[in-house]
């Protein structure tokens, strides 16, 4: 099987935090991965590829057109919050009124700014896990 160019990169800056967070986070919640690239057509397969590479954590993964339309038919209820970087997500979420924490860069510094921005993956975790404790 051939690589596309994001299976070539690195998980995140943080990655062995990120991963040992995401794994604490699964012990307490339930994970979802929820992507909407469109290419290629076997996107769930190698982004499940991706995660087992990386080392992590197990969790459905969810391949859609509308992330944040799916996420709140899926699983508003039970949601505690999503992490996404797309400004097309963010104002998808943000119109939607879904928890979102921001994964800030630079590209997406001025998009929805009222939203909570968090600097890694592992804040993020860290923030679910206080919820766990409400």
């Amino acid at each position: 099987a051939s690589e596309f160019w994001w299976e070539t990169l690195s998980p995140f800056d943080t990655v062995e935090s990120d991963q040992s967070w995401m794994r604490l986070l699964g012990e307490f919640a339930e994970l979802h991965y929820v992507t909407n690239r469109k290419l290629p057509a076997n996107v769930k397969e190698q982004t499940e590829r991706w995660l087992y590479k990386h080392d992590f954590p197990l969790g459905d993964v969810h391949v859609v057109t509308e992330k944040a339309e799916y996420v709140r038919d899926n699983f508003g209820d039970r949601l505690w919050g999503a992490i996404d970087d797309s400004p097309y997500n963010i104002k998808g979420y943000a119109r939607l009124g879904l928890p979102l924490y921001v994964r800030e860069w630079q590209f997406n510094a001025d998009i929805h700014p009222e939203l909570p921005r968090v600097q890694s993956v592992k804040e993020f975790c860290r923030i679910m896990l206080e919820k766990t404790n409400e």
